[in-house]
């Protein structure tokens, strides 16, 4: 440990692993465990019949991939989302930071958990804005 502050601050992360975010990150129990070790608290959902239920609870971030893109978005706000989406191309890069927190279309294992810290920090700070947007409209 180098020292610095952790970058997370026991923010609930739901991580849903289909096959396109287990192929995106190779070793799994090592980013749970430096997440954990950067104050994060994890959830993984394996099980598609499981997450139903894990996306009535509240996160503060839900990782996941295409493959289950729909379902999440279905359900959580688009802010929400960190949308881990290898092999997009530009265009479709382009349309997705558009609308979710985040989008990574290339992932190290070792750069995910600033990812997650990026995602959130840009949430809170499109959350700040739509707030002051609102104070000057009201």
């Amino acid at each position: 440990m180098s020292g610095a502050p952790p970058l997370g601050n026991h923010q609930a992360i739901l991580i849903v692993l289909g096959d396109d975010v287990t192929d995106a990150l190779s070793r799994p129990a090592r980013v749970n465990e430096d997440l954990v070790n950067e104050h994060f608290d994890p959830t993984w959902v394996h099980k598609p019949e499981e997450l139903a239920a894990k996306l009535k609870q509240k996160w503060d971030l839900v990782v996941t991939g295409p493959a289950n893109l729909d379902v999440v978005a279905a359900t959580q706000d688009p802010k929400n989302i960190l949308l881990i989406s290898m092999g997009a191309t530009k265009q479709q890069e382009k349309e997705a930071k558009k609308k979710y927190s985040w989008v990574v279309t290339k992932v190290a294992s070792e750069d995910f958990i600033e990812d997650v810290a990026d995602a959130l920090e840009a949430k809170a700070k499109a959350a700040k804005s739509a707030k002051n947007v609102k104070l000057t409209r009201g």
